[in-house]
């Protein structure tokens, strides 16, 4: 197998360039194999049915023998979501490394899935241990939820770092700030590779502070005499307590809803990672009776999520509360791009029940925590790598990173633009593109016992845009005459009552396709049927320009052919 020289290593990502989610980085030193995250993303609008998209892992597990470990930058769902997939897929797990909070979470998501015999290795931000000889060090860098590492690895050319998602906060919520000592102190040993978080890279200047958010939350919250929703991400711990302060100070009760919400309020609670004065959090029951303007509620859907709490309000089937005149929703998040037709759709029905909504990026509730252009460049300039390689965007904010990496000092040689599924050599001189692997989106839906094709999410997808037709023939036991049909049924098509002529023309293409056939008997039946497909797809879209599926059986007298 084709590998990096002995004095660099080799770096794959599975997950997390060229797009934003399930962000999976495997690094390979000496022929061994440390994985970086293991996350997921959610669907976009067009793959129906999915409910999540995790990363091709076929190349861990051809390679599963020299993966020697698997360290974990934080607990958002695009760096850890997808790990109980990729354990299932394993004869055995290799040692999983988070921070406390990290594998909180992670625990319970193996638990599901029935993995909870799983070697978790805790450490502290800031640790530093050795996985099968190799030297890891974590280094601790704000973000918005607690425990976020930077990761670096000692690599025979050099240190190689990780960025993870990070931002410089120079006021973080929980106090913790970036460790730019550690940083330095990594710098000084050498870095030959660097991999940047380029979410923000196209926003000039520094990011906002978390704790920007709080003032403006407070003022919201104390204008309003009413009943106060906020909604944020259930892992954005920062913020959660940010609104727990403010309902503490203005003496407001505090209601969760949601699942995801409530198990993470309980479980920050339980590490100490979130602080609650005593009796400030009241069950639905005990809402009832609090007077509106001294009621504070907490709720997960900032996303438009269908099945979570917001989404339920604003439909009017929470099982809990109903959605009054005069209560303020206060989305505190930035729609994932994808999400907003489902969010504002939300917005509008609280809109309709006689809600006030307080949403998007200039209202002052939402602060980032991805660095900004500034702060990417300060990055970059205090490990001062030989390379840097742009990952956790889009491919333009990849070509965003490279020009101003550019401007800074570095050629584009060494700033490569990497896609997923590429297998790069990086030592000492540069980097260059080793080999492409198998790699690639796995959709996963109901409890993920099987994953879902690309060719299943087409035919959903051309069912949903042009719909389908149905036929159906029966022919004589030896094929040579039509006994029956066709029938014709369609779905999200156009209906024989609407367009009799179009599907005179379908009757005629099918009948004029059997009988032109010389070769029309039993054994015959499957080529015959995908003929009628063709012929009717023909005439449909030369009169209509709509491709519709179309699917049908031929069957005879005495046998019935394959169905589509």
């Amino acid at each position: 197998m084709a590998n990096a020289s002995g004095s660099g290593f080799s770096w794959l990502s599975l997950g997390g360039v060229g797009e934003i989610g399930k962000n999976c980085y495997v690094i390979e030193v000496e022929d061994k194999i440390i994985v970086i995250d293991c996350g997921m993303s959610f669907p976009d609008l067009r793959m129906f049915g999915v409910d999540i998209v995790i990363p091709d892992f076929s190349y861990l597990v051809k390679n599963q023998h020299r993966i020697r470990g698997i360290v974990l930058t934080h607990a958002h769902e695009d760096h850890i979501g997808s790990l109980p997939y990729l354990l299932q897929d394993l004869k055995k797990a290799p040692p999983i490394y988070g921070a406390k909070f990290t594998l909180a979470l992670v625990r319970d998501k193996l638990a599901e899935f029935n993995l909870g015999e799983t070697v978790l290795t805790e450490f502290k931000p800031g640790d530093d241990f050795h996985i099968d000889g190799i030297l890891v060090q974590t280094v601790r860098v704000t973000h918005s939820i607690p425990d976020t590492c930077s990761i670096a690895i000692e690599t025979p050319g050099g240190m190689y770092v990780h960025s993870a998602d990070f931002k410089f906060d120079p006021d973080p919520v929980d106090g913790k700030l970036t460790d730019f000592a550690k940083l330095e102190r990594i710098a000084a040993k050498g870095v030959l590779a660097f991999a940047v978080d380029t979410t923000n890279v196209e926003n000039p200047g520094h990011s906002g502070s978390e704790s920007t958010v709080q003032p403006v939350l407070r003022d919201m919250v104390a204008a309003h005499r009413g009943r106060v929703f906020i909604t944020t991400f259930a892992s954005n711990i920062h913020r959660l307590q940010q609104a727990i302060n403010v309902a503490a100070e203005l003496k407001r009760k505090v209601l969760v809803l949601g699942r995801t919400m409530v198990d993470n309020v309980q479980l920050a609670q339980d590490l100490g990672y979130l602080k609650v004065p005593k009796e400030l959090i009241v069950s639905p029951q005990e809402a009832e009776h609090v007077r509106p303007e001294r009621l504070l509620v907490i709720l997960t859907g900032s996303q438009g999520e269908p099945l979570a709490a917001m989404a339920r309000l604003a439909n009017g089937d929470h099982r809990f509360v109903t959605v009054q005149p005069n209560d303020l929703f206060i989305f505190s998040a930035r729609p994932i791009p994808g999400n907003e037709t489902a969010i504002f759709g939300i917005i509008d029905d609280l809109f309709r029940l006689g809600a006030e909504v307080i949403f998007g990026v200039n209202a002052g509730v939402h602060v980032s925590g991805h660095g900004y252009q500034d702060e990417i460049r300060q990055y970059v300039k205090l490990l001062d790598p030989e390379i840097v390689i742009p990952h956790h965007g889009m491919f333009r904010m990849q070509m965003r990173c490279r020009k101003l990496c550019e401007q800074w000092g570095w050629h584009s040689s060494v700033v490569p633009i990497v896609s997923i599924g590429e297998r790069w050599s990086v030592q000492p001189g540069g980097v260059e593109l080793i080999e492409e692997v198998k790699s690639g989106e796995v959709f996963i839906a109901g409890n993920g016992a099987s994953d879902i094709s690309r060719r299943v999410i087409n035919e959903r997808l051309a069912l949903a845009e042009d719909g389908v037709l149905v036929f159906s023939v029966v022919l004589s036991a030896d094929g040579s005459e039509i006994l029956a049909g066709p029938e014709l049924m369609s779905k999200g098509f156009l209906q024989s009552k609407d367009q009799p002529e179009l599907f005179d023309d379908i009757n005629a293409a099918v009948r004029d396709s059997i009988l032109r056939n010389k070769m029309r008997g039993p054994e015959h039946s499957l080529q015959l049927r995908n003929n009628v497909q063709n012929a009717i797809q023909r005439v449909i879209f030369s009169k209509t320009k709509i491709n519709p599926m179309v699917i049908g059986m031929v069957s005879y007298a005495n046998a019935v052919s394959q169905t589509a």
